[in-house]
């Protein structure tokens, strides 16, 4: 309480200011509940960062030196190359009757080779950028969960990132801790800090270990707590603030690589022996004799190309300067050098063609649009490897609540004082003590909360779903359920979970004396009890023909599509013995049945004509009913 008054918040409450400014003033002292993203590279960066790839920087080393050698060649008028003659025959009517001297058009070849290095770097450092814009936009929905809190008195949902110094934080089973805090109150709560020590053990939290740390998960239990430090300054974001992770490829990616590599070295080979293969032809070819050309008595070593040695004769009968002789008696150093560097490039050429480098990254990019359509149907995917997983799933195994369903629960039915309702009954229909004893069973013995109300008559439910429709129940009997939990003692929660498939709620009635209200799955609830309480508010046995007519109604109600919910209650003489027990209610004691409530949760529009598309499609979808049968 002092640390509460010293942050102006209350334990009960919470902010005792919550207005927008208040909010902002406790960001700017406090911190805000965000970590400081690493700005995004710019296209420039990714531009850099393409162009260091170790093909492209071999690439521009020989469209460099091609480009060097084609202006010496061209300025100092060494003379060109002749095109490859072929080998199988010698075809005259190529001669080249200039004598091999052509356009200065050398370096073209150099500068479209470093014009193709600019065009491949440019697209890849756009589609890095698209993609990492991608990445951003859904680690923002991602990391946009939605916290229960206290404020002024109210409970609300507000944004992780909204989460400030002082606020009072709702936790339950399966709940992410959003920021650093001290516990107020707990049952039974267990927390995974093994994000933060590497301790697998769930660790339990109480009053002498009330430090919750953001980061951890609740494994078991509810609580609330005040928070004390928030983003950078908590414990979690200590850590992320060191470290620099770097997002993993995904399974896809990875045997994707692997592949490219594996083809990379095979084309390396092949431009290898292309290489050398040229090299040996080309050394062969320059023991050939062949016609050259000069000025005066000072031959310039240039060749004329596919001349014959009587066109050579010709030549030299007229112009005196032409000689027939093999390219090692006229070495042209420029000339010869500039073959080989076409050969190189050459050889780079099959290893760029043969590298697959941008299939990776073309998987990426196709993933992560596959990531933003799902978005656009309301499906958030927290990890992009699952479009791999989903892309060859042949069997879809679904939840129903939330997922086929609207996920706005209303009790439609139910089976109260000893009979079946197929109306929701009204507060007239029930004598008193059995209304007080079914709306203290229903408004102590949960967590949810109702909001405001929203468009076409419904309200916001704040936490479980089921709870929240079980709330609206007893206030269409004219029941604010605030005011009956408010009122009641509550000694101890003991939370549901999936192995028991209940939980409990024990309330003080006098000094040792008090009532336990059991809530959970009908068939565990209805075996659990003894007796019932009939319509006056007697207690009555209960026997087995009245057990079949329950479990009959049961089968009934979840044959309409209906979830069954249990509530029973036990009347508890040694409240200090029953709130040592880790779960309750015990073998010993005796449970008193009180209804079951049948909860609507209607289909969405487009589930049918998907589960008919998946169908025929091949693939099987499986999902849960009610009475716990999966049905595919």
């Amino acid at each position: 309480g002092v640390l509460a008054a010293s942050l102006d918040s209350d334990i009960e409450g919470g902010l005792r200011t919550c207005t927008d400014d208040e909010i902002n003033r406790r960001k700017q002292t406090y911190g805000r509940n965000e970590m400081e993203r690493k700005p995004p590279p710019t296209i420039w960066e990714l531009f850099v960062e393409a162009m260091q790839d170790t093909t492209i920087i071999i690439l521009l080393i020989a469209a460099a030196i091609s480009i060097m050698f084609g202006i010496i060649i061209c300025v100092v008028n060494l003379g060109s190359a002749c095109a490859r003659q072929p080998l199988w025959k010698v075809d005259d009517s190529h001669a080249d009757e200039n004598g091999g001297e052509q356009n200065c058009i050398e370096w073209i070849e150099g500068v479209a080779v470093l014009a193709a290095c600019f065009i491949v770097g440019t697209v890849t450092a756009v589609n890095n950028y698209n993609k990492e814009q991608q990445f951003r936009k859904l680690q923002a929905k991602q990391d946009d969960l939605l916290i229960t809190v206290w404020r002024g008195g109210n409970v609300a949902q507000v944004s992780v990132a909204d989460v400030v110094v002082g606020d009072v934080v709702q936790l339950d089973t399966g709940s992410k801790i959003p920021a650093d805090g001290v516990l107020i109150k707990c049952s039974d709560l267990k927390i995974d800090e093994s994000s933060l020590t590497g301790e697998s053990v769930p660790v339990g939290k109480s009053d002498e270990k009330p430090f919750l740390l953001s980061g951890c998960a609740v494994v078991e239990g509810d609580a609330r707590y005040l928070v004390t430090a928030v983003g950078e300054h908590s414990e979690w974001g200590k850590i992320l603030s060191e470290l620099d992770t770097e997002r993993p490829d995904t399974p896809l990616q990875v045997k994707l690589a692997i592949v490219a590599e594996n083809v990379g070295k095979l084309g390396l080979f092949v431009a290898i022996a292309t290489f050398v293969a040229q090299m040996i032809i080309w050394l062969v070819e320059m023991g050939n004799k062949s016609c050259f050309h000069g000025n005066g008595d000072n031959l310039t070593k240039t060749e004329k190309c596919f001349a014959t040695e009587s066109d050579c004769q010709a030549w030299a009968s007229i112009y005196k300067n032409a000689t027939w002789t093999s390219s090692y008696s006229n070495f042209n150093a420029g000339v010869e050098l500039n073959n080989v560097i076409n050969f190189f490039i050459d050889s780079v050429t099959i290893i760029v063609v043969a590298i697959p480098e941008g299939l990776p990254l073309a998987v990426t990019i196709s993933l992560a649009y596959s990531v933003q359509r799902m978005q656009k149907d309301m499906n958030l995917v927290r990890v992009m490897a699952a479009c791999e997983t989903m892309g060859g799933a042949t069997n879809i195994c679904s939840d129903k609540t939330g997922t086929l369903t609207e996920n706005m629960m209303t009790v439609a039915q139910g089976y109260f004082a000893g009979r079946f309702w197929s109306q929701i009954p009204v507060k007239s229909d029930f004598r008193d003590k059995y209304f007080d004893t079914l709306v203290n069973a229903i408004a102590i013995n949960s967590r949810a909360e109702l909001g405001k109300e929203l468009p076409n008559d419904r309200t916001e439910v704040i936490g479980n779903k089921t709870e929240g429709a079980m709330l609206m129940f007893i206030r269409k009997l004219e029941v604010d359920y605030r005011k009956v939990r408010h009122s009641a003692d509550v000694v101890k929660m003991f939370p549901f979970s999936s192995a028991k498939k209940r939980m409990s709620a024990l309330v003080r009635v006098s000094e040792n004396e008090g009532m336990l209200f059991t809530k959970g799955a009908s068939e565990i609830i209805t075996d659990l009890c003894a007796q019932y309480m009939a319509q006056d508010g007697s207690v009555l046995p209960l026997d087995e023909n009245m057990k079949k007519d329950i479990f009959s109604n049961i089968t009934e109600m979840a044959g309409a599509g209906l979830r069954t919910i249990g509530i029973a209650f036990s009347e508890v003489s040694n409240l200090d013995e029953v709130k040592q027990l880790e779960d309750a209610p015990s073998k010993d004691m005796t449970v008193i049945f009180l209804g079951i409530v049948g909860i609507r949760d209607p289909p969405r529009k487009e589930v049918p004509d998907a589960v008919r598309r998946c169908q025929k499609a091949g693939i099987t979808v499986c999902f849960k009913v009610p009475c716990g049968s999966v049905v595919c």
